[in-house]
């Protein structure tokens, strides 16, 4: 018996030995392997070079923004000639069997400065406005400031933006506006209805709409903020689902323009080399999002999966938790994929295009600016495989974070042909070639 237990133990100490940590790297020849090729390239890591790049932008942008009012929003009429062709995005509405709009769940908005933006009715208030008396706006700190008010009749082309049923946007010009925020402040979006039989107002704020859209269109950044007005149930329990409620947040619609300034929802973006081709450093062998929304009175995280410019095995932990093998949860096939995904190869260069892969997160991450709890697990061979995690400061990175709408590199292209002044400081802000860089 005793013998069976030393064999079992000796069994068990060859397999911790075989999965190295990189913070010993001073004792690891593939870690010093890695270090030497990044400081031949970029020169030598000084001690205080840290790779929180998304902390160091929330930082800047919150200075002088904490203590942010409402007086320090300024609205101004704009204009914008032409229409807002929508075809195709009705997807984001009804569509799913349960009757309930796709799109992210709550976030919080962060302004970059100035936007546009425009409110489309269609849904409710398209077809019962006469029951409703209403306002828009911003919300700061629990005040608000009007946007747009006095709706009695959205079909009206005259004062307002009007959704056709080929989902063709007809915006008046006068009833754009622009919006300027100071850079750093958290805002919302609220509406304020006045239900006829009830005599009361009810106040639905971001926490209550979807992201319904975000991408670039045209050469600005956009995006599609959706509100369910809940007009099928009582004043008093309008929170509570009804039947006669149809959940497809299609009842206000606040469409968000920017050339580049645009608020971003609460996500943080990582990239990563997974040290199996040490030197290409285009820090997209596993890209990841981190974002935090709100769902059914509930504060969430959730991981987002991106790309997988690594063919090796790489298995990934967020917060302490097991989100699984990237590969694997993007093609969702259960057997290891060697093409690298979402990289910009074609299949016949072992390439692959899948869908984004979200991953919900068991527990909430109450800071995420300053969140970096990421590692993973990457096996070179049978015999081999390496923990890795965030970059350590003073030492080559090996995950760093950026804000979401950094760009990740095309395969085989080093990053700084796509951001030529990395690693210094915001070289995530100048993108110099957009022809190597794929990705939203």
């Amino acid at each position: 018996m005793k013998k069976i237990y030393l064999l079992l133990l000796t069994a068990v100490a060859v397999v911790v030995a075989s999965c190295h940590d990189y913070s010993d790297r001073d004792n690891d020849q593939r870690m010093q392997k890695y270090d030497d090729a990044f400081a031949k390239k970029y020169g030598k890591v000084s001690a205080d070079q840290t790779w929180d790049f998304y902390a160091q932008t929330m930082a800047q942008t919150k200075a002088g923004a904490t203590r942010a009012t409402i007086d320090s929003v300024k609205i101004e009429d704009t204009l914008r000639p032409g229409n807002i062709d929508m075809t195709g995005w009705e997807s984001y509405f009804v569509k799913s069997q349960d009757n309930t709009a796709k799109g992210t769940a709550d976030y919080t908005l962060r302004s970059n400065g100035t936007f546009n933006i425009y409110a489309i009715w269609y849904g409710g208030w398209y077809e019962a406005y006469s029951m409703f008396q209403f306002e828009c706006g911003i919300m700061v700190n629990g005040q608000t400031k009007k946007l747009f008010d006095g709706l009695k009749n959205p079909k009206d082309p005259v004062k307002y933006g009007a959704l056709d049923h080929e989902w063709q946007v007809r915006l008046p010009n006068t009833y754009a506006k622009k919006v300027t925020i100071p850079k750093g402040t958290e805002f919302g979006l609220y509406i304020k209805c006045y239900v006829d039989w009830g005599g009361k107002w009810r106040i639905l704020d971001t926490r209550n709409s979807r992201l319904l859209f975000s991408d670039i269109i045209g050469g600005k950044q956009v995006m599609i903020v959706a509100f369910e007005d809940h007009k099928g149930v009582g004043v008093r329990d309008w929170g509570e689902t009804n039947p006669n409620d149809s959940k497809d947040f299609s009842d206000v619609i606040f469409y968000i323009e920017g050339d580049p300034d645009l608020p971003l929802p609460l996500v943080k973006r990582f990239m990563c080399e997974d040290l199996g081709d040490i030197g290409d450093f285009d820090f997209n062998d596993v890209v990841f999002d981190v974002q935090n929304y709100y769902e059914n009175n509930t504060n969430k995280s959730r991981v987002i999966l991106q790309a997988a410019g690594g063919t090796l095995p790489f298995e990934l932990w967020v917060n302490n938790e097991y989100v699984g093998e990237v590969h694997k949860l993007l093609t969702g096939q259960e057997k290891q994929t060697h093409r690298m995904i979402n990289t910009g190869l074609s299949p016949t260069n072992d390439g692959a295009e899948c869908k984004a892969k979200t991953i919900p997160l068991k527990n909430y991450i109450k800071d995420l600016d300053n969140f970096n709890n990421v590692m993973a697990k990457v096996k070179y061979s049978d015999t081999e495989t390496k923990i890795i995690r965030f970059g350590e400061a003073g030492k080559a990175p090996v995950i760093f974070s950026v804000p979401v709408n950094t760009k990740w590199m095309k395969e085989r292209v080093h990053i700084k042909k796509g951001y030529n002044s990395f690693p210094n400081a915001e070289w995530y802000k100048h993108l110099s070639d957009v022809n190597n860089v794929c990705g939203k």
